[in-house]
């Protein structure tokens, strides 16, 4: 399989063995797949729509049907299947024991892949290929402690301790989205989306966005940006306008920061890490997002670490996935 190293490549060091791994970002909204050489270089790319008429374990097996064709190469030249799904996964890499996104509970993903494909199949957490990847690869390499967040359509961690993922007990160690912004206020499923990402990831903010400009729907930069409909409105429109002066845009920005950097800076404090990494959607952002946490956090904790966003991007959870894959073959 190559060498592994610590904070390098787990892929082989040479190119020659003619081996390859497929790997896939199975989010809630989009699924990214790709097929990697031994060196995680990327050899091919696609993608499909995680929601829609057909169930999204459809939809997946016909994105790697799609990889394995589009790829021209043998099956027999694939070591495995690695996927960063957006819930909790089991120790084995083959249940996914949670995901609401995607319609997923106590789903054993690794026998609907290996009965459908004929290849080992690792599914980890999302947000933990994603620190795999970084952690490898990207903007935490040699990082001791550190942590790993994706704003998308939830919220998710990924806890580095000691150079090691900490997955819990459960499997379920970093499952952010169910931090309680409001005590007073009773949980009706605890199997559903929880309250920090119902109010800070991108649907939240939508949601929030379009409330407030349906009680002073005067023109704004945010309604010119989506042509005065408000069905339009996303996450990243809304981090546009308050760029622009939008002051509706400006609130719900501020509220989003303000929420994300003090639950950034608790979680910081306990568990005293170095770096912190965000990506997911709402990362695109940048500065407009990273900068304001960083100054959030920097008032809230006695050791406040670096805030950063992540330098892989969307091919982070792939990396990490492929090297998930790599480590268990």
């Amino acid at each position: 399989m190559g060498d592994m190293v610590k904070n390098g490549a787990i892929f082989a060091t040479t190119s020659g063995s003619g081996q390859y791994v497929l790997a896939i970002d199975v989010g809630g909204t989009n699924m990214v797949g790709a097929v990697l050489d031994l060196t995680g270089k990327l050899v091919y790319q696609g993608h499909t729509f995680s929601q829609g008429n057909e169930l999204a374990e459809v939809r997946l097996v016909r994105l790697i049907e799609e990889l394995l064709r589009g790829s021209g190469l043998n099956k027999e030249q694939f070591i495995g299947i690695g996927l960063g799904v957006p819930g909790v996964t089991d120790t084995t890499g083959q249940w996914v024991t949670l995901a609401p996104g995607l319609g997923w509970h106590e789903f054993n993903l690794g026998k609907l892949l290996e009965d459908t494909f004929s290849l080992p199949v690792w599914a980890d957490n999302d947000v933990n290929a994603f620190l795999k990847g970084e952690h490898l690869m990207g903007s935490m390499v040699n990082v001791q402690n550190g942590i790993a967040i994706t704003i998308g359509t939830g919220i998710g961690a990924g806890l580095l301790l000691n150079g090691e993922i900490y997955r819990g007990s459960r499997g379920a160690a970093g499952e952010m989205g169910y931090w309680v912004l409001d005590p007073s206020t009773r949980i009706q499923d605890q199997r559903g989306y929880g309250q920090f990402e119902s109010f800070a990831a991108a649907p939240g903010i939508t949601k929030r966005a379009q409330a407030l400009i349906e009680k002073n729907t005067h023109q704004s930069p945010l309604l010119d940006l989506v042509d005065g409909d408000l069905k339009k409105i996303t996450a990243e429109k809304v981090f546009l306008a308050a760029h622009l002066g939008d002051k509706q845009a400006e609130q719900v920005v501020n509220d989003t920061v303000a929420v994300l950097g003090t639950t950034l800076a608790n979680l910081s404090s306990v568990l005293d890490v170095e770096k912190i990494v965000i990506g997911g959607g709402v990362a695109e952002a940048g500065e407009r997002l990273i900068g304001p946490i960083q100054e959030r956090v920097n008032q809230l904790s006695p050791y406040p670490p670096t805030i950063i966003k992540s330098s892989l991007g969307s091919l982070a959870i792939i990396i990490g996935a492929a090297a998930g894959l790599l480590e268990r073959q």
